[in-house]
């Protein structure tokens, strides 16, 4: 899922900006050992499904902290071993029962998804169960990527490539740059951080904590990371909600394509909001105001828009315009920022957004990896395709088919080329033969993960349900409104499977 350059779109941006708030967990928290479950154990495995986990206050003492150790490379168990943290906010009434949950990304925190449950779910999951985060692999202080430092990291995000020759050789040795700083700097865990490793982190983590079946609620990426584990262990699903579906079987491009043209139907939608009521920094009718967008973004590839910090550079702008466009509740913020820009000549605003989806704070430091860990995450798990002319042809059918942030980002794989890869296989289709009711949710006008992805991913599992949110942004649960979250609650506490098909209105 790859956005500027050689990011992804994350559902993690607001996520990272409240990390600090308090969640759902006990007031006191006291010392625990959890054994293991009942469950066969994978050959070969023996010696990791049979530690056993001990259990401690997390630092600010509301949270639950434990870690857990798990071979580098699965395939080779007897090699090197690595430290896996785990954190849970403890339910008043969980009875041991678990939820494993993942935010997507990839590189967003399960860890700090624990601690802003509060913020994100409704009052009777957080008390029925134990709300657990497995951090993935190569996010946080779970084997971190490292790359470049905070100052050359922050030029890499900011700086802007014409689609011309000499922009493509400019962003070729960039890219250089960055891909070999992350193997220099991260070391030989660089090749075992993608979607199969952490999904078998998973199911070592659910037979630790003694649950005999998987409960799991994951966003975005998050439900790649499910139906992988779904397709490798069917049998040990139970309750699983995957909401803001990927389509692995795309290819590199084709995702790419999709989601831009995802932001193009968010736009649109935007406009047509915006348009109709007071306070719009628009006039005249759509096409008019796409046009204005399209300049403003034409116009800050050779002269950035002043901030209260660094010049606002087209590259900036595409994060920072994209990130509102996650949520319809944030459109208001989006009409705010394009009034800056058009009546002050500041992008003060979106210059806001752009360092909150980056996790840089008001000193320019990077407070998480979700970036890198993102470009080594989505390299894990991509099969590379083309040559550089491909890319270029590639680059041009992108600026054609979506108008307004197709041509200010370049695509290319060149840097999943220089990250290498443990040889894995890579679980490119979700079938999950056998496995419990699998519940997909898809959002209409999900701009980052388009409906129709949500649509083929239900199709394909062998026990997949669809449930449908009408509406705009991001994933749907619980922000979707009572339809949404009641049928969710009502799986994922009562194991009532919804309907298949079901559609709940905006």
């Amino acid at each position: 899922m790859k956005i500027h350059k050689i990011l992804a779109v994350m559902s993690v941006a607001v996520l990272a900006a409240c990390s600090g708030a308090t969640g759902g967990g006990s007031a006191s928290p006291q010392a625990q050992t959890t054994t293991g479950s009942k469950t066969a154990i994978p050959a070969g495995l023996e010696s990791f499904y049979g530690q056993k986990i001990e259990w401690k206050p997390c630092d600010d003492a509301e949270f639950m902290c434990a870690t857990m150790e798990a071979p580098m490379d699965y395939s080779h168990p007897e090699g090197k071993k690595v430290t896996i943290p785990l954190e849970k906010a403890v339910g008043k009434n969980s009875k041991g029962n678990v939820l494993f949950v993942n935010p997507g990304g990839p590189g967003g925190s399960a860890t700090e998804l624990v601690e802003v449950s509060s913020l994100q779910f409704p009052k009777k999951l957080l008390d029925s169960y134990d709300i657990v985060g497995v951090e993935p692999r190569g996010v946080g202080k779970s084997m971190p990527v490292k790359c470049l430092d905070d100052k050359d990291m922050f030029e890499f995000l900011r700086t802007s490539y014409p689609l011309t020759p000499e922009g493509e050789k400019a962003q070729n040795e960039a890219v250089k740059k960055f891909a070999d700083s992350c193997v220099k700097n991260t070391g030989e865990s660089i090749k075992f951080v993608g979607t199969r490793e952490a999904a078998q982190d998973l199911d070592l983590a659910r037979h630790l904590l003694g649950s005999d079946k998987m409960n799991f609620l994951g966003f975005s990426y998050g439900t790649q990371l499910g139906g992988t584990y779904a397709e490798l262990f069917p049998q040990n699903v139970n309750r699983m909600v995957l909401d803001g579906a990927v389509d692995p079987s795309l290819n590199g491009f084709n995702s790419y394509l999709a989601q831009l043209k995802g932001f193009e139907v968010a736009t649109n939608n935007y406009l047509d909001w915006c348009l109709k009521g007071k306070d719009c920094p628009f006039t005249g009718d759509r096409e008019q105001a796409r046009q204005k967008i399209i300049d403003l973004f034409a116009k800050t590839e050779h002269k950035p828009i002043p901030t209260d910090h660094e010049p606002l550079t087209q590259a900036a702008l595409t994060i920072g315009y994209i990130t509102p466009l996650y949520s319809s509740e944030s459109w208001p913020l989006l009409s705010r920022a394009f009034n800056e820009v058009f009546t002050e000549n500041k992008g003060t605003l979106f210059d806001a957004f752009f360092r909150s989806y980056a996790g840089l704070n008001a000193k320019g430091e990077f407070t998480n990896n979700m970036m890198v860990a993102n470009t080594a995450i989505s390299c894990a798990d991509t099969q590379v395709e083309g040559d550089p002319a491909t890319w270029r042809k590639q680059s041009e059918i992108a600026a054609k088919e979506a108008p307004i942030l197709g041509p200010t980002m370049p695509y290319s794989e060149y840097q999943c080329q220089v990250i290498p890869k443990s040889g894995a296989k890579i679980v490119d289709n979700f079938k999950a033969k056998g496995s419990a009711p699998i519940v997909v949710v898809g959002t209409v006008g999900d701009p980052a993960t388009p409906y129709g992805w949500a649509e083929k991913f239900a199709k394909g599992l062998d026990n997949g349900v669809l449930l449908t949110y009408e509406g705009d942004g991001h994933t749907a649960y619980p922000r979707g409104g009572k339809c949404i979250e009641d049928a969710v609650n009502a799986y994922l506490l009562d194991g009532k499977v919804p309907e298949n098909g079901k559609r709940c209105a905006a």
